[in-house]
């Protein structure tokens, strides 16, 4: 009877180990800085698109 009861406890305690690995992250949902670099290379691209005749709109979106 005894190795029933811990049968079935280890079998509770799998479970439990499985139900707990399957839930889902909180998600997270973080806000990349975007380094002063990248800001005065896309300033400095939009005023030579400018310059040559392109009218570029400085607050195009942009992406990578």
């Amino acid at each position: 009877m005894r190795k029933y009861f811990v049968i079935v406890f280890l079998i509770s305690f799998a479970s439990l180990f499985f139900l707990v690995g399957c839930t889902t992250p909180p998600s997270q949902t973080l806000t990349p800085e975007i380094a002063s670099e990248v800001i005065e290379a896309r300033d400095w691209g939009i005023t030579q698109a400018n310059l040559e005749g392109k009218m570029v709109p400085i607050n195009a979106v942009w992406t990578a």
